[in-house]
C-alpha cells in the first residue's frame, strides 16, 4: 500500500509537469531539472541491513502501474517509458517519436 502512494505522488508530480509543458519549447530547461529531480528522488537506492528491501520497494512501485511503465519527460510531453526513446535529435526520421532529452 505504501509503494501505491508513493507511486501515485510519481504520478502526480509528472502530471503537474505535464500540464506546464510547452510544445514550442520542448527542451525546458526548468522542467528539464524538475523531472530530473523527481526522477533522482524516486531512484531506489540499495539498503541495509537488507538488500531485498530495496528490491522489494522497487517491484511495487513499478508493479503498483497497470501497464508496467512510469511517465517520462520527452520532446513531446509525458509519455510513458514504453513509447519513448534514446537518440540523437540530428535523426530527421525521427521527428514524431518521443525522445528523452539529451
Amino acid at each position: 500500500m505504501h509503494n501505491t502512494n508513493i507511486r501515485v505522488l510519481y504520478d502526480l508530480e509528472m502530471d503537474n509537469i505535464s500540464k506546464r509543458f510547452n510544445p514550442n519549447t520542448p527542451n525546458d530547461p526548468s522542467l528539464l531539472s524538475e523531472s530530473i529531480h523527481l526522477l533522482n528522488l524516486y531512484t531506489f537506492h540499495t539498503t541495509t541491513p537488507s538488500p531485498r528491501v530495496r528490491t522489494y520497494l522497487e517491484e511495487s512501485f513499478f508493479s503498483s502501474s497497470l501497464t508496467g511503465t512510469i511517465p517520462l519527460l520527452t520532446n513531446k510531453g509525458i509519455r510513458p517509458s514504453n513509447k519513448v526513446r534514446i537518440s540523437p535529435r540530428s535523426m530527421s526520421f525521427l521527428v514524431d517519436t518521443p525522445l528523452l532529452a539529451s
